[in-house]
């Protein structure tokens, strides 16, 4: 911490803008420092809708009417907490307990660490839940009106494509037509590949897109894209349509505008192996 401060300090006092360099002494210039770097990780990070008065006064009390550190790490600690909670609310409708928790925090705290045993038992529980939560949530996906839909419009869609005999399907039910041959080795799951691409919907909605080249890794992308990279050389371009089990599954990406079990088309070229500069 006192490295952290002295580094502050250096900085606040070598690089202050004209309202730092007023300040009289180096406490004043860290203070500065800080406030403005809280400020503007704040502005940056947090809801646009937020109310900045409740936040401001929520900040000032924490910071200035709890002054010591036992308050501050309980303040602190609090925070964390309601952001896990706050997701786990978001993300599987349940509705936590605050009661319980303080109730069963403070019994823990009173009788002192638990023991490995116990902390082991307590992980066990915590992954078992979290992975009847995550299985619930896909059934509930897998039944709902938009997953079906999508599922149906995708087998008939690549069903029309397989009529026209110019692409090839793959165990897996990976659809692809060769546009361009290329020449050399087949990559491997394993190597960085600059890659071109552009990735639609079936109805032509662009939801993926990358002219100038970048480099992908073949086991970092979905199923179907790492099964097609693998099958392509230096120089090849493919159009590949990936059925929505082999894309995003289930859960979709939403951030890209891809629904549950949505099939997707792809044009794919591989430039060859990614070097550094």
């Amino acid at each position: 911490m006192k490295k952290i401060l002295s580094l502050i300090a250096a900085i606040a006092m070598c690089a202050m803008s004209s309202n730092a360099q007023s300040m009289k002494t180096t406490a004043d210039s860290v203070s500065y420092l800080i406030g403005v770097t809280m400020g503007n990780l704040a502005a940056q990070d947090l809801p646009q809708d937020i109310n900045k008065d409740s936040f401001m006064r929520a900040f000032e009390q924490t910071l200035i009417e709890s002054n010591d550190s036992s308050a501050l790490t309980g303040h602190l600690m609090a925070t964390l907490i309601a952001g896990v909670i706050s997701r786990a609310q978001e993300e599987y409708g349940l509705k936590i307990d605050l009661n319980r928790i303080v109730a069963e925090m403070k019994n823990t705290l009173e009788n002192g660490p638990l023991g490995d045993e116990e902390i082991e038992e307590l992980k066990a529980k915590m992954n078992a839940i979290e992975n009847r939560l995550k299985q619930e949530k896909l059934d509930a996906l897998a039944n709902s009106p938009e997953a079906i839909a999508n599922k149906k419009a995708g087998e008939q869609f690549i069903a029309k494509k397989l009529m026209k005999k110019i692409y090839t399907h793959t165990q897996s039910g990976l659809l692809y037509r060769i546009i361009e041959k290329g020449e050399g080795e087949t990559f491997g799951e394993y190597d960085s590949i600059l890659t071109r691409y552009k990735g639609s919907l079936i109805d032509g909605t662009v939801v993926e897109f990358e002219e100038e080249g970048t480099a992908i890794i073949p086991s970092q992308v979905t199923a179907g894209c790492c099964e097609m990279l693998c099958m392509m050389k230096p120089g090849m371009k493919v159009e590949v349509i990936i059925p929505g089990d082999l894309a995003y599954g289930l859960e979709g990406n939403p951030n890209r505008g891809i629904g549950p079990n949505q099939t997707l088309v792809f044009t794919i070229e591989t430039l060859g192996l990614y070097e550094e500069e």
